[in-house]
């Protein structure tokens, strides 16, 4: 899954993917521990981070930046003991 080609290769996409990533780091998954997760963005407009190690899609959000506070939520991360 996290070999996934959105089309948005060019210079300055990816400059700001960069920049986006260095504003707030995902936490672990909540499931699997892994420190392997990433942001994706879906569908046009519909972002949500996305586990490396074992598949899980967290909560879909209209920005990347949404997407990565609602996956590094507190209470998000309580729901698995």
């Amino acid at each position: 899954m996290c070999d996934v080609n959105t089309g948005k290769g060019d210079a300055a996409n990816l400059e700001q993917d960069r920049s986006e990533e260095r504003e707030e780091a995902a936490v672990p998954c909540l499931f699997c521990g892994t420190d392997q997760v990433v942001s994706m963005e879906l569908d046009t407009g519909v972002w949500a981070v996305c586990c490396c190690g074992c598949d899980t899609i967290g909560p879909q959000a209209r920005s990347r930046k949404r997407a990565l506070a609602l996956w590094n939520a507190p209470a998000l991360r309580q729901v698995v003991p």
